[in-house]
């Protein structure tokens, strides 16, 4: 009877359940300081180069300088865009926050869409229930960061592209939407995704593949239309700064490649460290803790961006360097390109604070706390954590396992590995890079949960 009251009222439990996220994000955004920074003077770093990229749309139509330079770093124009539309609207971050706070609704109801092809009556709102819960979604919905935004496109790619597919499949027709307009739908959103977060640009090979799967001539129309939306940036920034990129993408592989020069000491360090967190690798390697990796590199590089830039060295001679810098690392350190990305596999999947970091750094300048205590809270921390993301891979083999969702829980896993492998072996880690990726972990984490209780169950009876 419960069970049937809940599916009757499911629409106004999940407008419920969408409050009680919008509270989550608001009482998170008061704790980590971001709901106090209602002025531009108040943001630096990658957030004040968007909202300057933002206020130049607005001015000039153009997210550079009148000179037609970029600010500071050179970065996606996706995020801008979507800050430009808020200022337009109301020139102050409050406005971005109130558009960011409207996707994440939107969001929590794709949760649910996608839910439903997974989970059965009343289950299906446990995914969106966690989603609105989860303090590593909601820290950052009140915050300028390009990362949310680019985790709703993906969503929103994804929930089009699984309708799509069903339709296809069972030959029905979409309530709403035309296969067209579906496909059409998802090759925007994760265009929009990848002028948001440039990473996500090399995933249109394996969503064409994909979609080939069903209809070739679809993935035709569908890599198409992603083409003809994400070009023209690239094409700017080719005639601007003479390099076919959104972002200055070199850098990052450079300091991908630094990582690559540590000494075996330090590189065991930071295995420990990815693992176990910073503290306890400190007592294999002393001193560690207070200049942790990636940093060092990060830093270094970094600097070396800011130091060629202020002396007029063109952006495509700079990124051009950094980028032959990096591969050159890759090809000279193929193992410890292996091991290390590896563990940055594992790094990325260390638990996250209330601020949506990694945890990595846990406890390890408390001092007041005696250090075997502390050690032992890192330890029981992440053991928790670990076996949540073992239950995620167990629903993930018994979605896989089963017939009618393996189509489509194969495309989830696909937008999982992919974002998983790229920032492992590409990048450094950092949460932030997972958000595209953390709605698929909640819907495998609740389906190997239930499956894990639903065995439980009929064991003991």
């Amino acid at each position: 009877m419960f069970r049937t009251f809940i599916e009757k009222h499911a629409y106004k439990i999940i407008f419920g359940v969408a409050i009680v996220g919008i509270l989550c994000s608001l009482f998170l955004g008061a704790i980590n300081g971001q709901i106090e920074k209602i002025e531009f003077s108040d943001y630096r770093t990658d957030a004040e180069i968007y909202n300057m990229m933002a206020l130049s749309l607005i001015g000039t139509g153009s997210p550079y300088d009148s000179n037609g330079n970029y600010y500071g770093s050179l970065r996606a124009p996706g995020y801008p865009y979507f800050l430009s539309f808020a200022y337009s609207l109301y020139r102050s971050p409050v406005s971005a926050w109130v558009l960011q706070v409207v996707f994440f609704i939107l969001s929590i109801f794709l949760m649910w869409g996608i839910a439903k092809h997974f989970l059965k009556g009343s289950n299906a709102l446990l995914p969106p229930l966690i989603f609105s819960l989860s303090w590593f979604v909601c820290s950052f919905v009140i915050r300028l960061n390009s990362d949310f935004l680019g985790m709703f496109w993906v969503l929103l790619g994804t929930w089009s592209l699984l309708e799509y597919v069903l339709g296809q499949k069972q030959r029905t027709r979409h309530n709403f939407f035309s296969v067209h307009t579906l496909l059409a739908l998802s090759a925007v959103s994760f265009a929009l995704a990848a002028l948001a977060r440039p990473v996500m640009l090399y995933f249109i090979v394996f969503l064409g593949i994909y979609i080939c799967v069903v209809n070739w001539r679809h993935a035709f129309f569908y890599s198409t239309l992603f083409l003809i939306t994400v070009v023209p940036p690239i094409a700017l920034n080719y005639y601007l700064f003479g390099a076919p990129v959104l972002s200055d993408s070199g850098v990052v592989i450079a300091m991908r490649g630094r990582v690559l020069l540590l000494e075996d000491e330090r590189l065991r360090a930071f295995m420990i460290a990815s693992v176990f967190g910073d503290l306890v690798a400190d007592q294999y390697l002393q001193g560690y803790k207070d200049n942790p990796e990636p940093y060092p590199a990060i830093s270094a590089v970094a600097k070396e961006r800011t130091i060629m830039r202020d002396s007029g060295i063109p952006f495509q001679k700079m990124n051009s360097q950094f980028l032959t810098e990096g591969l050159d690392l890759f090809r000279a350190h193929p193992i410890k390109f292996f091991i290390t990305g590896i563990f940055n596999f594992i790094h990325l999947h260390n638990p996250p604070n209330h601020d949506g970091v990694l945890m990595t750094h846990f406890l390890a300048e408390k001092e007041t706390i005696s250090l075997p205590v502390r050690i032992l809270l890192n330890v029981a921390v992440r053991i928790v954590w670990f076996l949540s993301l073992a239950v995620v891979l167990w629903g993930a083999v018994v979605c896989v396992h089963d017939k009618n969702t393996r189509l489509i829980s194969s495309l989830l896993l696909i937008v999982m590995m992919y974002t998983v492998a790229m920032h492992a072996f590409l990048s450094h880690a950092e949460f932030r890079f997972l958000l595209p990726a953390i709605p698929f972990y909640i819907l495998f984490f609740i389906v190997g949960g239930n499956e894990l209780a639903r065995r439980f169950t009929r064991k003991c009876s």
